[in-house]
C-alpha cells in the first residue's frame, strides 16, 4: 500500500495514516490519508478512533491540501505495525470474512479484544 505515517494538521490534531503523496512535477498537491485515525495519549495507554465517518462513505480515506499539514512523522516500527493490524481486522470485519452472527458472545469479546484500539506505551514516553 504505501507508509504508515503520524500527520500533524495545522488544527494541532494527530493522524496516523497509510499516506500516498500526490505529486505533479515535482509539486505536492496533497496528501491521500487512507484508514486514517485520531490517537490521543493519556497515561500509559494509546487510544485510537477513526477519522472519518466511516459507515457513510464508500472509501475511508480523504485527501488533504499541502497547507493544511503541519509536519509529517515517522511512527515507531511498533506503533506502525499495531495500527496496521488493527486496519486490517476492521477489514476483515467490513468484507464479512470474519462472521459475528456464528460466533458466542464469549468470541465475540474476545475478537473485540484482539482489536481494541488500546496499545500500552513504553516507559520512555513521559
Amino acid at each position: 500500500m504505501s507508509d504508515v505515517k503520524i500527520v500533524r494538521l495545522t488544527t494541532g490534531e494527530d493522524v496516523i495514516s497509510f499516506v500516498v503523496e500526490l505529486t505533479n512535477n515535482d509539486i505536492i498537491l496533497g496528501y491521500n490519508l487512507i484508514y486514517p485515525m485520531y490517537f490521543v495519549i493519556s497515561e500509559n495507554k494509546l487510544g485510537l478512533d477513526h477519522y472519518l465517518p466511516v459507515r457513510v462513505l464508500d472509501k475511508n480515506q480523504i485527501i488533504i491540501r499541502p497547507k493544511d499539514v503541519f509536519g509529517i512523522m515517522e511512527p515507531t516500527l511498533d506503533f506502525a505495525n499495531y495500527y496496521s493490524d488493527v486496519v486490517d481486522k476492521f477489514e476483515q470485519l467490513a468484507a464479512n470474512k470474519i462472521k459475528t452472527h456464528d460466533m458466542d458472545d464469549e468470541a465475540i469479546n474476545y475478537l473485540l479484544d484482539t482489536i481494541e484500539t488500546r496499545y500500552s506505551i513504553k516507559s520512555n514516553i513521559n
